[in-house]
């Protein structure tokens, strides 16, 4: 296994990140990461869908598209900022995964690609956060890189 060491804080080499990528066009390839295993979850159960970690918005601007009632959450404001003026209809929100400013038991599904391996401190409190927003009987899908390490 090749592991990563960053030179600069996680917030740090996201926004530095974020100031120079555009917006994401909606993911397309349903036979490929990351759509292939949203799909997988995305719907089942149905109801509102939360993908922690929404970034340039790919996945996230893809399945409102598609009329999915989904909320994009990132710790990265420029990322949510661009997402908002590329378009207002969007429902994203600038928050840390580990304190979510969502009730209890909201969301039927979350999506989480590359979040917990680019937390600093206090991954427990991510997920657990997850957890909490997360529905009896939910959904989750989630990823992360065993290579990356703070």
């Amino acid at each position: 296994m090749r592991k990563t060491f960053r030179e600069q804080r996680s917030p740090d080499y996201w926004t530095s990140r974020w100031d120079g990528i555009a917006v994401d066009a909606p993911a397309r390839g349903h036979d490929r990461y990351p759509l292939l295993y949203a799909d997988m979850v995305v719907g089942r159960p149905p109801g509102e869908v939360l993908e922690l970690g929404c970034g340039a918005g790919r996945l996230v601007r893809h399945y409102h598209q598609k009329g999915v009632n989904i909320v994009g959450v990132d710790n990265i404001a420029a990322a949510i900022v661009r997402l908002r003026e590329c378009d207002a209809t969007l429902d994203v929100v600038h928050a840390d995964a580990r304190n979510l400013p969502f009730e209890t038991d909201r969301f039927a599904t979350v999506l989480c690609f590359g979040v917990y391996h680019s937390i600093e401190n206090d991954v427990p409190a991510a997920i657990k956060e997850t957890f909490r927003v997360l529905k009896t009987g939910g959904r989750l899908c989630v990823e992360f890189r065993a290579d990356t390490l703070h």
